[in-house]
């Protein structure tokens, strides 16, 4: 769950931001992509972002825990967060921000591990249907 700060909550262009990003983010289906669910504002102006959980630990924490990275391992991790990045602003698409603190390591189905974004937008939401 993503939730827009309270402090920000007056501001109208940070609402129209977390919404816009909300709505790019549910036009997006790739598997480094996060599902968006669900957005709204709930009663009291909350707004928040219902996010598919990417289970892993965030890139920037995996790297300072285990030092310098392999090449094979970091061309794989730019390579998965590339791959994303490109669904996310394909035609239709567009998203906020990835960087190494919105982005995570994860296990694929296959067992292998893959790179995912927590931004909406980043690891899985949905193409419009056209």
């Amino acid at each position: 769950m993503k939730i827009l700060r309270a402090k920000l909550r007056g501001d109208r262009t940070a609402v129209q931001r977390f919404l816009r990003e909300a709505e790019y983010g549910s036009r997006v289906a790739h598997p480094a992509v996060v599902q968006t669910y669900e957005f709204g504002e709930a009663p009291g102006g909350l707004h928040y972002l219902a996010l598919e959980w990417a289970d892993g630990e965030i890139l920037a924490k995996f790297v300072r825990r285990s030092g310098p990275v392999a090449l094979a391992l970091s061309a794989t991790i730019v390579r998965h967060v590339a791959d994303g990045l490109a669904a996310a602003h394909a035609p239709a698409s567009f998203t906020g921000t990835s960087s190494p603190r919105t982005s995570s390591t994860t296990r694929a189905r296959s067992g292998r591990g893959c790179s995912t974004s927590g931004s909406p937008g980043m690891r899985s939401s949905r193409q419009p249907n056209g």
